[in-house]
């Protein structure tokens, strides 16, 4: 795993700002105060979801929009309103030592969340999301992470069943578009990233 301290002074030298909590519940609500109040957009998040920042957020006054809360057959422009709230609010698929975020994902929400559109971004990440570099990130998370998914989603992928990548070809693949931010993106206000002392999400 990459040293937290490096981390954190990276992801500052390249216009994120970086913070440290040693719980969830510090987090949680250093989150509520960065959003104050604002429209929140959501990412599809584990990570968010096991910090219950949904309930807290929609307790403190706030409307979230969420296609986990409100799913596309209901709200056909879930997604599209999560993407033009002021803040959005996602995890990270992995976080390098030298202080890049990397994400993939299936439908491009969340990707398209984390580089055009709201004025601040909030990304809350445990520690076991921080690895050395760019190879140890795809690894990390087309093996492991999307395989940890598929398998919450039911989705019949090889990684689904032993969480190795074999770059499959199947229709239910989630590893579609890749993300790299190796900078806070043009226009947008603050992107506040929240690493969290314990193990969440995939």
């Amino acid at each position: 795993m990459a040293d937290v301290k490096k981390t954190m002074a990276n992801l500052n030298s390249r216009g994120f700002t970086a913070l440290y909590f040693e719980t969830q519940e510090e987090a949680v609500k250093a989150a509520l105060r960065e959003v104050n109040g604002a429209d929140v957009g959501f990412g599809g998040s584990e990570t968010l979801n096991q910090l219950g920042m949904a309930d807290a957020l929609m307790a403190a006054g706030c409307r979230v929009h969420s296609h986990w809360l409100t799913p596309l057959e209901e709200n056909p422009d879930v997604y599209k309103n999560a993407q033009h709230c002021g803040v959005f609010m996602c995890s990270a698929n992995a976080i390098t030592e030298d202080g890049c975020l990397v994400n993939i994902d299936g439908r491009g929400n969340r990707l398209a969340g984390l580089t055009f559109g709201p004025q601040k971004l909030i990304i809350m990440a445990g520690i076991n999301k921080l690895v050395k570099d760019i190879p140890a990130a795809l690894q990390r998370i087309k093996g492991y992470a999307a395989g940890k998914n598929c398998r919450r989603l039911g989705k019949k992928t090889p990684c689904a069943v032993d969480l190795v990548c074999r770059d499959c070809k199947s229709p239910d693949r989630i590893c579609r578009s890749i993300l790299i931010s190796e900078w806070i993106p043009t226009g947008m206000d603050k992107a506040v990233v929240m690493l969290i002392n314990k193990e969440l999400g995939y």
